[in-house]
């Protein structure tokens, strides 16, 4: 329901763009009315951990009305798609492709391009949130005092930051991809970029279930041993220390890691783009 209102809003100013600049090969996420419109070629890149044709199924049904605004009964399937899941965790159909994250922008402090004294946890929480989500911040604060780690929290919303346990820090928003090297876990809200980020870090995870595609993000995970799948009413300090001291996760983490980085880099993929045109 939420991804078809989404896209029916961004159905005609995207078609417009189009049509005024008349690519020859669309490239995109699992919906593309524009490039059904214009009649080119279209590859659907997956950007989570669905399967992106039962995302499309299930979204197309909702944007009947986009679709007959621009004289289309059902959109063709796409020339080609680009599959960026590991096999080991979710199965994608399409040409695989490494996953490269880029979540958050801002700068890197030098404190943390290094490991520090003790294990770095770090906790992020989703950029969009409804009512009565704040994420998995402030269970973790909860439960930082018996944890023996160094708690990181990325842009924590103003409840989270109130009365901080000393091994508790707290950063602006930076690039994550870089601060997971010197990290030992990741804490985060189940989003599919974080989840994969973790992965592609060989870092183990907890990811808290919720609405939207968080729980089946957060189940995969845990069903791949890689990571936890909690509430955040079930983060405890006993949660976080296994997170940080499990070696089955780790190890299952670092596997998932390598499997990802042995899937092809997105370069590699560009002859195979243009030959479509």
């Amino acid at each position: 329901m939420l991804f078809g209102a989404l896209n029916d809003e961004l159905t005609d100013p995207v078609v417009a763009l189009a049509a005024e600049w008349r690519p020859d090969l669309v490239l995109h996420e699992p919906f593309a009315v524009a490039a059904a419109r214009l009649g080119v070629p279209a590859v659907r890149q997956e950007n989570a951990l669905f399967d992106g044709r039962d995302l499309v199924r299930a979204t197309v049904a909702r944007l009947g009305a986009a679709l007959r605004r621009h004289g289309l009964t059902e959109l063709a399937a796409p020339a080609a798609a680009i599959a960026v899941a590991p096999p080991s965790v979710a199965t994608q159909d399409g040409w695989p492709m490494r996953y490269t994250s880029y979540v958050g922008g801002g700068k890197l402090p030098a404190w943390l391009r290094e490991p520090g004294e003790r294990p770095r946890l770090l906790v992020t929480r989703s950029t969009l949130t409804g009512p009565g989500d704040r994420g998995p911040m402030p269970a973790v604060v909860a439960a930082a005092a018996g944890v023996d780690a160094e708690i990181v929290l990325v842009r924590p919303d103003r409840r989270s930051v109130r009365d901080l346990p000393g091994n508790v820090r707290v950063v602006d928003w930076i690039p994550l991809d870089e601060a997971l090297p010197s990290s030992a876990a990741l804490v985060h809200h189940g989003g599919a970029g974080s989840a994969l980020g973790a992965l592609a870090a060989g870092l183990p995870q907890l990811a808290t279930v919720g609405p939207g595609d968080r729980r089946h993000n957060a189940e995969l995970v845990a069903r791949r041993g890689a990571g936890l799948a909690l509430r955040p009413a079930d983060i405890t300090p006993h949660t976080l220390t296994r997170l940080l001291t499990d070696d089955s996760l780790r190890a299952a983490a670092v596997r998932v890691g390598e499997e990802i980085a042995a899937m092809p880099p997105p370069s590699a993929l560009i002859p195979r783009l243009a030959a479509l045109v």
